[in-house]
């Protein structure tokens, strides 16, 4: 095994508990955040959604369930390469193709918290990533791209290297691109996303999402995410991760201001008319409605090719510091896993599970102050969220479990 060793503030956000007290669009106090230019459709758009991947099939209901100790960067690289074994191997995948990853970068931050560096609590750890982006290569992959929605006027290395990531070492790897997608980035427009249309009874939000081109010209999406709660969600995988997704320039509070905004999404929360594909008389959805509806919805447009979620250190009671009150402490946890499937859905049902979560539960119910979007995916056809119909491989649940407190 080669040696893979190398040398923002927050923002504030909703408690569960303001979650659960929040109904439809009215105004979402004490949130303040990240967002974007006001901007319609427009008629030079890319066609709808990214041309399928042909490629050996792959077994959409196998997990692989892993344990990783620490973020030494051997182990992360062979709890990975582990887990991709156990999947029957990345070759078929990301062989001759551009792959692109969307870590999980929430608030820029360059605070500790319990002690512990953001990568170890609640944000995409650099191991993690470098060690996915050495075994991409290894395994063929032409190009790698990272992407991530940042609120700044910065392109993302800068952003990247305020975080004290090793971007030298990075790049030795092979040839990698990045692209802070808050706005166009480099490209000369945006391209759409189209909601497929479902008989299934998870009410869509949107009939589309404009998005940079950057999550439309890929051959291969992966989603690298941390095994944590969120206050609307209940919980954020994999398939929260795409929330990140729209850019600030079209979805946010400042989208006023066009590719210079940097303003939070918070109008995606609220449900303000106008936003791109948003869909008419969806406007007073509750809050803890819309926001794992809009997921799903996400989900749809833009297939996750592989998921990833961190479970070897992470947050318990919210998704960032800016969660944290007298009422709803935060934790660190430690359950020491990695979480590994094709299918987004499976993946997130098993990361789910591992934190003690039922991943079909209902609204209202455990993690879920409203709507479970595990449940709407499962529902919407998007992936199998029954346990008993998914093939775990590795570490049996059982022996991965670790309970987070709501």
């Amino acid at each position: 095994m080669k040696d893979l060793r190398w040398s923002a503030s927050a923002r504030p956000h909703l408690t569960r508990r303001q979650a659960l007290a929040l109904g439809g669009g009215g105004a979402l106090l004490g949130i303040v955040g990240c967002g974007g230019p006001e901007s319609g459709a427009s008629e030079d758009h890319a066609a709808p959604t990214p041309t399928p991947i042909a490629s050996t099939p792959r077994d959409s209901r196998a997990v692989a369930l892993v344990r990783a100790d620490s973020y030494d960067p051997n182990q992360v690289y062979a709890a990975l390469t582990q887990s991709f074994d156990l999947l029957g191997g990345l070759d078929g995948l990301v062989r001759g193709r551009t792959v692109t990853i969307k870590p999980n970068l929430t608030g820029i931050p360059t605070n500790t918290l319990f002690g512990r560096t953001p990568g170890e609590v609640f944000i995409t750890h650099e191991v993690t990533l470098r060690a996915l982006t050495s075994l991409l290569f290894e395994h063929g992959a032409v190009r790698v791209r990272i992407v991530e929605s940042i609120a700044a006027n910065s392109d993302l290395p800068s952003v990247l290297s305020q975080l004290g990531w090793d971007l030298t070492a990075l790049n030795a790897l092979g040839n990698i691109e990045y692209e802070n997608t808050r706005n166009l980035g480099s490209s000369t427009s945006y391209a759409d996303l189209a909601v497929p249309i479902s008989s299934a009874p998870s009410r869509s939000v949107y009939s589309q999402f404009v998005v940079n081109r950057q999550y439309h010209d890929t051959d291969v999406l992966i989603s690298l995410a941390k095994l944590k709660m969120h206050a609307i969600g209940g919980v954020t995988l994999s398939m929260k991760n795409l929330y990140g997704m729209t850019p600030l320039s079209l979805y946010g509070t400042e989208r006023g201001n066009g590719e210079l905004a940097l303003g939070y999404r918070l109008p995606m929360h609220e449900g303000a008319a106008a936003l791109p594909g948003q869909l008419a008389g969806t406007e007073g959805l509750a809050i803890a409605s819309r926001v794992p509806r809009t997921v799903v919805d996400q989900v749809a447009a833009r297939p996750i090719d592989l998921a990833i979620v961190d479970g070897i250190s992470s947050l318990s009671g919210g998704e960032g510091p800016w969660n944290a009150s007298a009422d709803n402490p935060l934790a660190p946890t430690d359950p020491r896993i990695m979480v590994v499937g094709w299918n987004p859905v499976a993946t997130d049902a098993v990361a789910a599970s591992v934190m003690g979560f039922d991943p079909l539960g209902a609204a209202g119910v455990g993690p879920y102050p409203g709507d479970n979007h595990l449940a709407l995916a499962h529902a919407r056809g998007l992936g199998e969220a029954r346990l008993d119909q998914l093939d775990i491989r590795g570490l049996a649940l059982a022996d991965a479990l670790y309970p987070y407190v709501v």
